[in-house]
C-alpha cells in the first residue's frame, strides 16, 4: 500500500509533468520509481467529437423562468417578439444552445399539453406544480399557470434562438395515448389530421418536426421515487405503451425518446 506522503509527492510530480507537457508537441511520460505508476500525456491525440446536445438548456415553469422570464406577453412594454422577451432571444443566440427541454422538470409530470394550445384567451388556468414553493407575494402567474406559453410558443422560441426543441411527456398522470397525440400535433403533415388542422389554425401549418421526446422526468430521483412510488418495475410497465403508440409520421424525422434521471438511487442503477 502506498503511503500518504509518497502519494502526495508523486501526485505533485505527475501534475508538474502534465503542465510541462503542454509546451511539448509530442507525448510526455512520467514514471514513478517508487510505485511503478505511470502518467502518459498525449496532448495532440483526439478523443472524439463531443455531442452538441451536451450544451443544451432547460425551461421549466418554476418561479419567473417562463412568466416574466421568457414570456412577457405581446402587449408588454418590454421589447418582445410575439410575446417572447427580445433581449433573452438575443442573448441565447450568442451562446448557440443545441437543444432546449420543456416543460420540465417536475412540472412536466402534472402538465397537460392540451392546456397550452388553441386560442390564448380560451386556455385554462391550472395550479402550478410549484405553487406551494412560491412566496406569498409571488405573482399569480408563478402559482397558477395561465398557459399562455405552450407548445406553439415554445417551438417559436426555439426557432428564434436556432435551437432544437425537446418535449418532456407526462406519462405519470396522463396516458401513453396522450403522449402520442402530442407527437401527432407537432409532427403530422399539414392537413393530414384534426390536430394538424388545430396547429394550422394557430398559425403553424407546417409540422414542427420535433425529434427529441422525454419519457417522464427525473427517473430514479430519490425524492421522486419516494413520493410517487416510482420503482423500476412500475415505471418500466408503462414503457411498452409509449413505444407502441409513438411513431414517426410521414415527412417527419425519426422520433427519439429519452429517459431523464439523476442516477442517485442504487437500485435504479442495478435494474
Amino acid at each position: 500500500m502506498i503511503r500518504r506522503r509518497d502519494f502526495l509527492r508523486n501526485t505533485l510530480l505527475g501534475g508538474g509533468a502534465l503542465l510541462a507537457s503542454r509546451c511539448v508537441p509530442f507525448a510526455t511520460a512520467f514514471e514513478s520509481a517508487t510505485t511503478g505508476a505511470r502518467i502518459e500525456v498525449l496532448p495532440d491525440e483526439p478523443l472524439g467529437t463531443i455531442s452538441p446536445n451536451v450544451y443544451g438548456h432547460f425551461t421549466e415553469n418554476l418561479s419567473g423562468v417562463v412568466y416574466d422570464g421568457i414570456w412577457v406577453g405581446e402587449s408588454s412594454k418590454i421589447p418582445n417578439i410575439n410575446g417572447i422577451r427580445k433581449e433573452l432571444v438575443e442573448e441565447m443566440r450568442k451562446i448557440k444552445p443545441s437543444v432546449v427541454r420543456f416543460p420540465g422538470g417536475c412540472f412536466a409530470d402534472s402538465y397537460d399539453w392540451k392546456d397550452g394550445i388553441g386560442p390564448a384567451d380560451k386556455r385554462p388556468r391550472r395550479t402550478n406544480f410549484w405553487e406551494g414553493e412560491e412566496s406569498p407575494n409571488a405573482p399569480a402567474s408563478h402559482k397558477y399557470d395561465p398557459n399562455q406559453f405552450g407548445t406553439n410558443e415554445f417551438i417559436r422560441f426555439c426557432k428564434l434562438i436556432d435551437s432544437e426543441p425537446y418535449l418532456a411527456g407526462n406519462v405519470r398522470s396522463l396516458t401513453a395515448q396522450d403522449f402520442y397525440r402530442w407527437i401527432e400535433y407537432c409532427n403530422s403533415a399539414a392537413g393530414s389530421t384534426t390536430l394538424a388542422d388545430m396547429r394550422a389554425a394557430a398559425g403553424f401549418p407546417e409540422p414542427f418536426n420535433v425529434r427529441y421526446w422525454g419519457v417522464a422526468t427525473r427517473v430514479g430521483d430519490a425524492a421522486e421515487t419516494s413520493r410517487r412510488r416510482n420503482t423500476p418495475s412500475n415505471f418500466a410497465a408503462g414503457l411498452p405503451g409509449c413505444r407502441t403508440t409513438t411513431r414517426t409520421f410521414p415527412s417527419s424525422p425519426l422520433v427519439r425518446m429519452w429517459m431523464i434521471g439523476t442516477g442517485r438511487v442504487v437500485f435504479w442503477k442495478r435494474s
